[in-house]
């Protein structure tokens, strides 16, 4: 063996010598794998029961839990607890998922301002409505068609509510006049690449790729939601109503407990105990976090606006907010313009309206800079 020492070469008494494994041990055995469990043959099998005249595939535990039930309703006190404790542990599941309940928090939008009325007549957004309103203080203003049609053809648009129809003077009528506009532009797009399919395999705007909706998983269902959460018809006082099954359980105990069976009438007041301490954490699904109260000026075009994404609102809670043009709007209007020009001071009255004028592509004869 050479004595030198370097790359590939280390000392004589750290090298393997010939005849010696690196690893006297050998390679670790492998690990066994563990005994199947006993349940697996409980777990994975599934009956075909008819409930109501209609077939139904169940899992073992889950005709466990309705056969419990039956039970229960027809008088086994073992079967009346455990159907109690089911009923308990779906509520706090439900308690948990439900969103805890906030008083709303109420808003004001004092102000509906005026500061980019001017730019938007300089710019041919909006044109002055001619039409008689009677004695106003206010500046009647009425949206151009073709900001409108640009709008509704840019990417990624998003459909807007009854509300924001309701609330923009003006609009509904020029959206159903653009309303095709949309598909025509998709059909006629040539290119095809990356993230630019075929048109005839592409989404279409306002359906879905999911026809039928997601399916419903039982990993979103409450726990024993298919013994306790299918409906039944009671009749209470002659009066025929649908509950559901865990409903109609504590109706039952209830009634027996009023009837004298002392251990339905335990079991009742010990559910109704441990549901008060529920409703101190449940709250309704339906509850706005915030209202917002909003004042309107008449012939105001701030809402079509803000509805369309072509200005953005800035300090609308104060009485210092301001509405500020989009530069994709402010582009397209200067595009239009041809061989008319602003003067300066038009020009300066145009970029105290834009929202971030440093993203707005001027043209040559524009002399105002941000």
């Amino acid at each position: 063996m050479s004595a030198g020492i370097g790359p590939g070469r280390p000392p004589a008494a750290t090298r393997f010598r010939k005849g010696h494994s690196g690893n006297p041990r050998g390679r670790p055995k492998a690990r066994r794998a563990p005994p199947p469990s006993a349940f697996d043959v409980v777990m994975d099998r599934t009956l075909t029961i008819t409930q109501n005249g209609k077939t139904r595939e169940l899992t073992v535990e889950e005709a466990l839990q309705h056969r419990t039930y039956q039970d229960a309703l027809a008088g086994s006190r073992s079967a009346r607890r455990e159907v109690l404790k089911m009923i308990a542990e779906r509520e706090k599941w439900l308690a948990k998922k439900a969103a805890k309940h906030h008083s709303p928090e109420l808003l004001f939008e004092p102000v509906d301002p005026t500061n980019a009325n001017e730019a938007m007549l300089l710019l041919d957004i909006a044109e002055r409505d001619t039409r008689d309103w009677g004695s106003s203080e206010y500046e009647h203003l009425r949206l151009q068609p073709w900001p409108i049609q640009v709008a509704l053809s840019r990417p990624g648009r998003r459909r807007l509510s009854k509300e924001e129809l309701k609330t923009s003077s003006g609009l509904p009528a020029m959206l159903r006049r653009f309303a095709g506009r949309r598909e025509l532009t998709m059909s006629q797009t040539g290119e095809v690449g990356f993230r630019k399919p075929p048109a005839s395999t592409r989404f279409q705007r306002g359906r879905s790729g999911n026809p039928k909706g997601r399916p419903t998983g039982r990993h979103n269902r409450p726990p024993y939601d298919e013994v306790l959460g299918q409906l039944v018809t009671v009749k209470e006082d002659g009066v025929e109503r649908r509950v559901t099954a865990a409903e109609a359980f504590l109706l039952y105990t209830m009634k027996r407990g009023l009837e004298g069976d002392g251990a339905a009438a335990r079991s009742a007041m010990a559910a109704i105990a441990e549901a008060r301490t529920f409703r101190g954490v449940k709250g309704g699904p339906d509850i706005p976090s915030s209202l917002v109260i909003t004042f309107v000026k008449p012939g105001t075009v701030n809402s079509a606006l803000r509805s369309l994404r072509m200005a953005t609102k800035l300090d609308r809670f104060r009485p210092t907010a301001r509405i500020m043009l989009e530069p994709w709007l402010v582009e397209a209007a200067l595009a239009r313009f041809g061989d008319r020009r602003l003067t300066t001071d038009e020009q300066a009255k145009v970029l105290a309206a834009v929202r971030t004028p440093n993203k707005v592509r001027w043209p040559d004869w524009w002399v105002a800079k941000p």
